[in-house]
């Protein structure tokens, strides 16, 4: 059984930000436009509608992240309040000082960042004008393979992407943009890391679909998936259950996250400029 339940939290503290110091920017990521389209929800019969909008072709660096870090130190190891990010927050590079503020080898610059709240996902996303995508828009891309923009029912595909979730992986992540390239351009939304949402806890599993929390221990229970529209797509299953694990406050070793921005309606920008 699905639990709906809304966000609040984001609305019930306010989130520092580095555009509160320093402006909105923009950041170089390259992003993808997305057509509005629609998809079938992995629970129930429900046909979810998704507007257009733009997401970011790869996830958030660890060099872009340095970056945020050091126009805004609020979200240093140091600097980042305990209600915004728990006790582990960036752990796994503290042992050499600030990750984000001292040196680190070129390869690790184009890491995917991970151990980052939803707080300091957020924060960074809207201190570079955008902000992070729905779960219906990151699923809605998900669902696209090499070839194929839905590829929804695609057992091959489901194949392919649970083979990707169950690889052995190293201590150190590979590079972003190393992984799976979707039809959209977008890549590594399977096989690299777990990804924030903006409402990552709208949906709450419930009865025997709990799961344990612990992400990197990847325990998911089978009988879950029962009332699957998909019963082969097990993934999506993860996916949703790893978020109604999580907090706002929560990181995790192979917790990541990417950008997204809503599109304008067909010549808003035009008369945006022209004012």
């Amino acid at each position: 059984m699905i639990v709906l339940r809304f966000l609040l939290i984001g609305l019930l503290i306010p989130l520092p930000s580095a555009g509160q110091a320093e402006g909105t920017r923009s950041v170089s990521t390259p992003m993808a436009e997305i057509p509005a389209g629609h998809f079938v929800a992995p629970y129930g019969s429900d046909t979810l509608e998704v507007a257009a909008f733009e997401i970011d072709r790869r996830p958030v660096t660890v060099g872009e992240y340095r970056g945020f870090v050091a126009r805004d130190p609020r979200w240093s190891t140091e600097g980042v309040k305990r209600i915004f990010a728990d006790e582990n927050y960036l752990s796994r590079r503290a042992s050499t000082g600030d990750p984000l503020l001292a040196r680190a080898q070129p390869d690790e610059l184009l890491r995917p960042v991970t151990e980052v709240s939803w707080f300091a996902a957020r924060a960074f996303c809207e201190a570079h004008g955008k902000r992070l995508p729905t779960v219906n828009e990151w699923e809605f891309v998900a669902q696209a393979s090499r070839e194929r923009a839905n590829a929804h029912g695609d057992s091959g595909f489901n194949r392919e992407i649970l083979r990707l979730y169950t690889l052995p992986r190293s201590p150190e992540l590979p590079s972003v943009g190393s992984i799976f390239e979707n039809y959209y351009g977008v890549w590594d939304l399977h096989g690299l890391v777990w990804e924030w949402v903006e409402d990552f806890n709208s949906i709450l599993l419930s009865g025997a679909s709990r799961v344990d929390s612990g992400l990197d221990r990847q325990l998911f229970c089978a009988a879950g998936s029962q009332g699957a529209t998909d019963v082969e797509d097990y993934v999506a299953f993860m996916r949703y259950s790893q978020r109604a694990s999580l907090t706002a406050s929560r990181t995790g070793r192979n917790l990541g996250f990417r950008c997204a921005r809503s599109s304008l309606p067909s010549g808003s920008l035009a008369r945006a400029e022209a004012k």
